[in-house]
């Protein structure tokens, strides 16, 4: 094993076995890492399980398959009765084995965006928060009431029911007991309920965090990307800079990251999720059978030579003299643009009421940050209209779908397109005048 990764490995080992509580905040990271690509990436699973879906409509992974517009509620569930049954029988991956296993006898809780049951099948659910829903549950899409329904049964008997055309007969598809419109899925969408469940799932962390905040406190992130750090990353950082004996460990291949306030408080695993946690579980057993525990063996510096500037060109504010950062959100101290807000208010304001085009560039089906707020914005506006250019993520709201339209392709070809073609207008708009 290679020392520098060696001692990443014993790190992470040292803070499992040394910290009096331990948060654990997974995302899609840690499934990918079990080998279920099949959400995001056209793998060997979803050409041999998905194919038929594919061939018909044209997706290429499953997570695309969930936001398809398809023609009528009959396709839409014999595509999500069928997906939600293999999410439902699939084994648990090696990695949430291993994790189970360095937790044993621990005092931990787990925070997750997940829903594909993983962490539910390997841990104690009362050990578990799912703030963004599962797939074991069905809600009202209107939200007539606080109330989930089994899924299970439901989507048993629709994949037995699914016919040659990929379809479900009409007498199976959900709907509400109470008002009668289909039932969808309880997973975050644009109709999420954030009921008595979904406030139950953070009550059970927030109460964790209550009983063990002055204690030494692990936390453990585990493959959150770059589109929703709000939901696990920031509130990590944050809690490991208020905690005084707080420690912020991630874990993470492609997207490891941390805040430089969080100097001698954290650390980074550039590495794959699953070989990371194989070795640590490896050191652990051999670690119990012999008797001894794992040194951190220089882990505590193992982030190696500091890339340095003197001290003299370090920013600092002119007002105070204190240390300046770069603007960015998940820092702790971020200030937000209220001018810029102010400026967004005002111009939705001047045109209230006229044609309004909402260009939209780039922007994927996670990133509500921006997407959400201009999707409502269209749906609020009588006279406006929704155009989205992305590459292979096209995703429209149903309530603004006839107000809307979606370019999928290279977005630098799109727009040059359009730009020779508004030229084009505007040339034969001159001449006619």
């Amino acid at each position: 094993m290679e020392q520098h990764y060696r001692e990443k490995v014993e790190l992470l080992v040292d803070k499992l076995e040394n910290s009096e509580a331990i948060v654990v905040g997974a995302a899609s990271g840690m499934s990918a890492a079990a080998g279920y690509t099949h959400y995001y990436v056209r793998d060997e699973n979803f050409v041999k399980n998905w194919g038929a879906f594919e061939k018909k409509y044209g997706f290429h992974n499953t997570f695309d398959g969930f936001y398809h517009h398809y023609r009528s509620l009959e396709e839409k569930w014999g595509f999500q009765a069928y997906t939600m049954q293999r999410i439902y029988d699939e084994p648990v991956g090696q990695p949430y084995l291993d994790l189970r296993d360095m937790l044993e006898g621990k005092n931990f809780h787990i925070l997750t965006t997940n829903q594909d049951l993983q962490f539910v099948k390997s841990f104690p659910e009362e050990k578990v928060s799912q703030i963004q829903g599962e797939w074991r549950y069905l809600q009202c899409s209107h939200r007539c009431l606080d109330k989930l329904y089994d899924a299970t049964q439901p989507v048993h008997d629709m994949v037995k029911a699914i016919n040659e055309n990929l379809e479900v007969p009409s007498e199976l598809v959900p709907r509400c007991p109470n008002c009668g419109a289909p039932l969808e899925p309880w997973v975050r969408s644009w109709t999420f309920l954030e009921g008595r469940r979904y406030q139950a799932e953070y009550h059970k962390l927030n109460t964790f965090l209550e009983v063990n905040a002055a204690k030494s406190l692990l936390f453990l992130e585990l493959g959150v990307g770059r589109m929703t750090p709000m939901f696990i990353q920031e509130p990590f950082w944050k809690l490991t800079s208020a905690l005084p004996r707080a420690y912020y460990l991630s874990v993470n291949p492609n997207d490891a990251m941390m805040p430089r306030s969080l100097a001698g408080k954290g650390n980074i695993i550039s590495e794959d999720i699953a070989k990371v946690f194989a070795d640590a579980r490896a050191l652990m057993v051999g670690a119990a059978r012999s008797g001894e525990g794992v040194a951190a063996g220089g882990a505590a510096s193992a982030a190696g030579a500091s890339l340095t500037v003197p001290e003299s060109l370090v920013p600092r504010c002119p007002q105070c003299g204190g240390t300046m950062r770069v603007r960015m959100i998940g820092e702790r101290r971020f200030i937000a643009d209220k001018d810029a807000a102010r400026r967004y208010r005002a111009f939705v304001e001047q045109w209230h009421g006229r044609k309004l085009a909402i260009l939209e560039l780039g922007i994927g089906w996670r990133n509500q940050l921006i997407k959400a707020p201009l999707m409502e914005l269209v749906s609020r506006e009588d006279r406006a209209s929704y155009v989205t250019v992305n590459k292979g993520e096209i995703y429209i709201r149903d309530d603004i779908r006839m107000k809307s339209f979606g370019l999928d392709g290279d977005l630098a070809d799109i727009l040059v397109d359009l730009a020779t073609r508004v030229e084009s207008l505007a040339k034969e708009r001159s001449q006619r005048a």
